[in-house]
């Protein structure tokens, strides 16, 4: 019996070392393609920008007003066609007047990428910064996270990588906000297939130092469960910063299969997906959470919505409830576009009802 078991251990280390070095060698390979991709732009025009139709469907890249002109300004994404998946770096700004496309195309940009960040601000003639993000092999059997940290300046349209130290870990679907002088990023994500890491860490990145440093909560005190797809909106005036919802996934120990199963199908049977519907304030100049009070018609758990700040209130429009399929497997998805509002003043939510637009009055005709 000794004998065997030795055997079925060394057996199961050497499938583990296998496992590893494939890993290792996909990683490799995804690092690969995208230096080849950047090679590849690296020899086009300096700066092209040129008139385009709306933009083909695509999700999770990043949409921003530019803040010194009728313009929207949104880059990278996603397509998945049922097959295979499909990335883009493409710049695309929209004129809100005019209502036009273009496409801002620059010898060196970020490489392809979904669920980053990136957020605009007027200083030094209008900046583009973005953060992070995900990319993975076309059947999305390999995956990468970014940490890169690009700036584009909005006057000259060129991008430039800033190597700063001291800045968040790889990551994507984590939300990054712009507060006095201050890019503030909260959560996210890293998964390679190996690991898998939902984060609740605060980072700043001071716009006039260019200088990240972390917001380090005090012992015992509370702070959000970490998560990503979250939403995040900041009150300039204030210097407060509004969290709400979000999704990860936690490990459910299930002791009546530690028995029977090998150690990695456990851990795949025992990860359920979380969703959360809390709503919490970040005193930016002090660190410090609260946990702001649910009363009203409190949506329903939801991750991916999105949500501005208005006249005091949080307004949240959609978002998606996902759960596990029974097998593990798979994720059943229910899509929704509900509109709610949070009163901060009153903690308390409200469900929105569009009016009906208002018909036209009838010519007046003039008297004869």
């Amino acid at each position: 019996k000794g004998v065997i078991k030795t055997e079925e251990k060394t057996n199961k280390s050497l499938d583990k070392q296998i496992r590893r070095d494939e890993n290792r060698k996909d990683d490799e390979d995804l690092e690969k393609v995208i230096k080849e991709l950047q090679a590849m732009e690296a020899a086009e025009v300096a700066v092209c920008d040129e008139a385009v139709p709306p933009p083909t469907p695509r999700c999770n890249g990043s949409l921003c007003a530019h803040p010194l002109k009728d313009e929207l300004l949104y880059f990278g994404g996603e397509f998945f066609d049922g097959k295979k998946i499909t990335f883009y770096n493409e710049l695309l700004r929209y004129n809100t007047k005019r209502n036009e496309w273009r496409r801002v195309s620059s010898r060196q940009r970020p490489p392809p990428r979904s669920s980053h960040q990136a957020v605009a601000v007027p200083s030094g003639g209008g900046q583009l910064f973005v953060f992070g993000g995900e990319f993975s092999s076309s059947n999305q059997t390999q995956f990468h996270h970014y940490r890169d940290f690009w700036c584009l300046d909005l006057a000259s349209w060129a991008w430039e990588p800033l190597s700063i130290k001291g800045g968040p870990s790889a990551r994507s679907g984590h939300r990054m906000v712009h507060v006095k002088e201050k890019l503030l990023l909260f959560g996210g994500f890293f998964d390679n297939l190996r690991d898998l890491k939902h984060y609740n860490d605060v980072h700043v990145f001071d716009l006039s130092l260019y200088k990240w440093s972390k917001i380090k909560a005090e012992p015992g005190a509370a702070v959000p469960p970490a998560r990503s797809g979250c939403n995040l909106v900041a009150d300039a005036a204030s210097g407060q910063v509004f969290l709400f919802g979000g999704y990860c996934k936690k490990k459910v120990t299930m002791q009546q299969f530690d028995a029977h199963k090998d150690k990695a199908q456990v851990d795949e049977l025992s990860e359920t997906g979380v969703e959360f519907r809390d709503v919490w304030q970040l005193d930016v100049s002090s660190g410090r959470w609260v946990a702001l009070k649910r009363s009203g018609m409190v949506p329903s758990s939801r991750s991916g919505c999105s949500m501005v700040l208005h006249r005091r209130r949080l307004v949240v429009f959609g978002g998606v409830h996902d759960e596990d399929t029974a097998d593990g497997d798979g994720l059943t998805s229910e899509f929704y576009n509900d509109l709610h509002a949070y009163s901060l003043e009153q903690g308390r939510w409200h469900t929105l009802q569009l009016a009906a637009r208002k018909a036209a009055a009838p010519p007046q005709v003039a008297a004869a």
